[in-house]
């Protein structure tokens, strides 16, 4: 298991033990109507004999609208989301010398379907859970802003994901690539 997932793992089992985390709720802080779309290429995940058909990232449409942030991800074919671990690296204040660095962002928060953890440091704190809806190739989270700091919904984000016996992952934009904006 890798440190990040452990950090996310024991930070959720905390937070989500001790109740204090908000629920998902419409927001009622100021933001703007973005939109943002990123490709990438199919059939780039790391595959394995062990995972021959791991994860495969394709494209990520978030909008941010009425106070909500809405993350669709899409798969290439053979997605199994009981074996996937998915993660939204998130640089809401869009300064990678702050926050934890990770892949070209400086990340405040982590966003995933398990839930929404706030990064102060080696400090991470549940600020509640997302929204999910998943299919064969697609998930869908939703939040509201105000579990992000009450952002605007300007950020820097990238997209991983790993198959549970594959430490591996597909990035959305790849590490090798700037992260990708909503502006």
């Amino acid at each position: 298991m890798t440190r990040r997932f452990w950090r996310l793992g024991a930070a959720l089992a905390l937070g989500l033990s001790s109740a204090a985390a908000p629920g998902c709720s419409s927001s009622t802080s100021p933001s703007l109507n973005l939109s943002v779309q990123i490709s990438d290429p199919a059939g780039d995940a790391p595959v394995s004999a062990i995972v021959p058909n791991p994860p495969d990232l394709v494209r990520a449409n978030v909008d941010v609208n009425r106070g909500l942030i809405t993350f669709e991800i899409l798969f290439a074919a053979g997605w199994e989301p009981a074996t996937s671990f998915l993660t939204i690296d998130l640089d809401v204040d869009q300064d990678a010398t702050t926050g934890v660095a990770t892949a070209g962002l400086g990340v405040e928060y982590e966003f995933g379907p398990g839930g929404i953890v706030r990064l102060d440091g080696m400090n991470t704190t549940v600020v509640g859970m997302p929204t999910t809806e998943s299919s064969s190739n697609r998930m869908l989270l939703r939040a509201p802003l105000e579990l992000l700091g009450n952002d605007d919904g300007r950020m820097n984000f990238r997209v991983r994901v790993s198959h549970a016996l594959q430490p591996v992952f597909d990035f959305l934009p790849d590490v090798n690539l700037p992260a990708a904006r909503v502006e």
